[in-house]
């Protein structure tokens, strides 16, 4: 079961045989669906006015020993924070309106353990700042931003391929130091 604001994008949900309903997620809308053992959140925390108040939505709809992945873009996370001091970068994440909220994990994993969830794993993605750190500037260019994005893609479908456990052994390496484009949380409710 899936909650998608986007008409388009819950037609195109359906049409691929995902059960979603067209609406915002909350515990009252999801709740006639019963509790839950999963509820994974991808690129939404970073848009929401209240993410305590989203986080404590979550935790209603799941069961005890439920787990909680929410992904969100990690922003002024070390390599950034390199760009920017070392190389003179502006913070080209920052993109309101439609960000209201910027985490990394600290951020992150403090708002979920104020929650009352005990985090289980933490991974960070692809740091697509590596392209910029060797020279490789994608900012405001799309043409090298699309050659970087399928670079990456590349290297993480070899990768999945050839050894997926190594990839995700990287990921959670790059996750204990605060790295990665997005960082990937996933948190139990114990009580």
């Amino acid at each position: 079961l899936g909650f998608e604001p986007s008409e388009d994008a819950a037609k195109y949900s359906r049409k691929h045989g995902v059960n979603v309903v067209n609406d915002f997620f909350s515990s009252k809308m999801a709740m006639p669906y019963g509790k839950f053992d999963v509820v994974h959140m991808n690129t939404v925390i970073e848009h929401v006015p209240d993410p305590r108040g989203l986080v404590d939505e979550v935790i209603r709809v799941l069961k005890l020993g439920g787990l909680f992945c929410v992904i969100s873009p990690n922003e002024y996370n070390p390599l950034q924070e390199v760009l920017r001091k070392q190389l003179g970068f502006k913070p080209w994440w920052i993109s309101p309106p439609q960000h209201l909220n910027y985490f990394d994990f600290k951020s992150i994993g403090g708002l979920l353990k104020s929650r009352g969830l005990s985090i289980v794993d933490s991974l960070g993605t692809f740091p697509m700042e590596f392209f910029l750190l060797a020279g490789r500037n994608y900012v405001g260019d799309d043409k090298v931003g699309r050659r970087c994005q399928l670079e990456r893609k590349t290297f993480e479908s070899n990768m999945y391929a050839g050894d997926s456990e190594a990839l995700n052994n990287i990921y959670r390496a790059l996750g204990t130091h605060g790295v990665g484009r997005q960082f990937i949380l996933i948190a139990q409710k114990l009580r």
